[in-house]
């Protein structure tokens, strides 16, 4: 009788086991499980910020130069109007340049331009050509400015800096050399008009005065004697009374990157 109780005990547990096993799976299986986390997507039409602007600026439009000289008693100046694209240009400021500006998370910019030109002449007739000269210039404008999204597809960056120019004379046939170094301060205020994310149609306007000139000449003499050809060079450097303004409605291409 002890044996038929502790068997009748014994089937009792192993039913009582089956039956707990699959109801405990089942309620884990329909237990609901934690939503994985949910990763917004870029809104549409989103423009990217930009970190770096590369552009080739005043690469024609209109300018105007006034240049300005009070020598004792006597103040004289001349002006200078000029139209076209990539064209020549005695202008130091309306040199076609390139721009690399650093775009900060605040939108702030910071970086500079780099211009220059050389420009030289010939003439022949027959057999014979004659040297007209050379005349080469430069400019480094380091700038700052503020990059403003007008909307996603044109950008307003006001910009201000000081330029360092520079100009090289070697007038033909003439042992008389003349540099000219002057630093000026500008600010220009273009327009970007983003055709892609990457390029840019600029659109600018610039003002440029300069606050401080020096003109270097050397002249070279040649004397000969009885011993041979000797020559001797002297250099002078004066500072010029006068200043150079310059106004300019510019075209220019660039990109973000």
């Amino acid at each position: 009788m002890i044996r038929s109780s502790r068997f009748a005990s014994s089937v009792a547990a192993v039913a009582l086991f089956l039956v707990a096993v699959p109801a405990a799976a089942q309620d884990e299986a329909t237990s609901p499980r934690p939503a994985p986390p949910v990763v917004p997507a870029p809104a549409i039409g989103e423009v990217k910020q930009p970190s770096i602007s590369l552009a080739l600026e005043r690469a024609g439009g209109i300018g105007y130069a006034k240049a300005s000289s009070s020598e004792g008693k006597n103040d004289s100046s001349v002006s200078l109007t000029a139209l076209g694209v990539g064209g020549v240009t005695l202008n130091p400021f309306a040199v076609p340049r390139v721009g690399l500006d650093f775009i900060l998370a605040s939108n702030l910019t910071l970086g500079g331009a780099v211009g220059f030109t050389h420009l030289s002449g010939s003439t022949s007739s027959g057999s014979k050509s004659e040297d007209l000269g050379s005349t080469t210039l430069y400019t480094l404008t380091p700038r700052i400015g503020y990059r403003i999204p007008l909307t996603d597809k044109i950008d307003f960056t006001p910009r201000a800096g000081l330029t360092f120019a520079g100009a090289s004379l070697s007038p033909a046939n003439s042992k008389n050399d003349a540099s000219i170094f002057a630093l000026a301060i500008g600010a220009d205020a273009p327009f970007a008009f983003r055709l892609t994310d990457s390029f840019n149609i600029l659109v600018g306007a610039a003002l440029d005065y300069t606050v401080s000139a020096n003109v270097t000449t050397t002249s070279t003499t040649t004397v000969s004697g009885p011993t041979g050809t000797s020559s001797s060079s002297s250099t002078k450097s004066d500072e010029v009374k006068g200043t150079l303004f310059s106004a300019q409605a510019w075209l220019g291409i660039g990109g973000y990157l």
